[in-house]
């Protein structure tokens, strides 16, 4: 399987590099790519068509142009937002990240959060997420 995974704030502690080095670990074929990507949507959808589904995690939230490219993509492959904890606290604390978190959760095949604890969060604010299973969830 070919896994896109984008994440908008992308630093060397990302969750984005976890993530993709655990799917990698259980066999796929992971690309981690940011923002930057996104300079046109013609260019994130050549991007998009290579993969067969796309991860999305971030602890930064997304901008309105994210947004928009990413509920594009969903049209195309299945979305799954992986959630770690920063990002589960952001969209309960903050109502601007809690709206964008729904809004692309229209988009979204299928949330997985590393713990149970967060998946209750995650209940508590409208989206419906299961834990990661070990295969995927990092180490």
């Amino acid at each position: 399987m070919r896994i896109l995974i984008f994440e908008s704030g992308l630093g060397p502690s990302s969750p984005a590099h976890t993530w993709s080095a655990a799917l990698t670990r259980a066999g796929a074929t992971c690309k981690v790519v940011t923002n930057s990507a996104l300079r046109s949507a013609q260019d994130w959808q050549r991007i998009v068509r290579l993969f067969d589904l796309i991860v999305v995690t971030t602890y930064k939230g997304f901008n309105r142009r994210e947004l928009a490219l990413l509920a594009l993509a969903a049209l195309q492959k299945p979305l799954v937002r992986a959630w770690v904890g920063t990002d589960v606290l952001n969209a309960n604390r903050f109502e601007a990240s809690r709206r964008r978190a729904q809004l692309l959760d229209r988009f979204v095949s299928l949330n997985l959060a590393k713990g149970e604890h967060l998946v209750s969060e995650l209940r508590s604010i409208g989206i419906s997420s299961i834990r990661a299973t070990t295969v995927i969830e990092p180490p």
